[in-house]
């Protein structure tokens, strides 16, 4: 004769597959937060290759990181600056396709550089879109500590400890904007002023960095708050010719 379970093994049973779903949840969370975290990093590592193509083909310029100096270009008639994340020249190089390069032309409008949307496979994961002035859909800002300036890929000093992009709102950054306590911890929100242009903190209290010679570091809020943004260490981090 078959025997049956009682209540109280069942109830054991359950308990036993609770206990391991409880285990095993936390672990699995995990796994996928640094899969999005290396996801981010593989995105940024390929924004500076493209970059270092892109000194190639221009006289060993570097993209331009903010919207002055690199000329302007006609958008559906519209006239704007150009800047990095609307550089067509730029994008191909990120393999962008011609659909994906074309929306995100279409989101820029007035007479500078709002709106551009990037796709969403260039975005990180992490990502979550703030409710701001220019509507950007972007992940990540270029360094213009040289405030606009074409930088020279052979006049940067010390590439590996320079930082060409950071996890952002918005399109560029400085080491004030950088170095600025005004803004909340992931930076989704918007605040006035100089607080849209804070690093956002999207793994673990932690964002990536990508510097010229093309590596990425993780690093907390104290790892890269070196000091006061106009301090030797913050130069050394952020001024691409200190």
């Amino acid at each position: 004769m078959r025997r049956a379970f009682t209540l109280i093994e069942l109830l054991v049973v359950v308990s036993i597959i609770a206990l391991l779903i409880a285990i095993l949840l936390p672990a699995l969370s995990n796994a996928r937060d640094s899969g999005r975290t290396v996801s981010c990093a593989s995105n940024m590592r390929q924004m500076q290759i493209a970059n270092d193509v892109y000194a190639t083909d221009f006289k060993e310029d570097y993209i331009y990181s903010g919207y002055q100096g690199g000329g302007q270009i006609t958008i559906d008639g519209v006239t704007v600056n150009r800047y990095w994340t609307i550089d067509e020249d730029y994008l191909n190089l990120m393999q962008f396709t011609d659909s994906q390069i074309s929306n995100v032309l279409t989101g820029v409008s007035a007479a500078e550089i709002w709106g551009a949307r990037w796709p969403t496979q260039f975005l990180c994961p992490q990502w979550v879109k703030a409710e701001n002035p220019w509507l950007h859909e972007l992940s990540y800002a270029h360094n213009n500590e040289q405030r606009n300036q074409n930088i020279v890929r052979t006049k940067v000093v010390n590439p590996t400890g320079k930082v060409v992009f950071a996890e952002s709102q918005n399109h560029f950054m400085r080491a004030r904007q950088a170095t600025n306590y005004g803004w909340g911890l992931y930076g989704e929100t918007w605040g006035p002023s100089q607080t849209k242009f804070h690093i956002t903190y999207r793994h673990s209290d932690r964002a990536n960095f990508v510097y010229y010679d093309g590596h990425v570091d993780l690093m907390l809020e104290k790892e890269h708050r070196l000091g006061g943004w106009n301090s030797v260490a913050m130069k050394e981090q952020w001024d691409p010719y200190y």
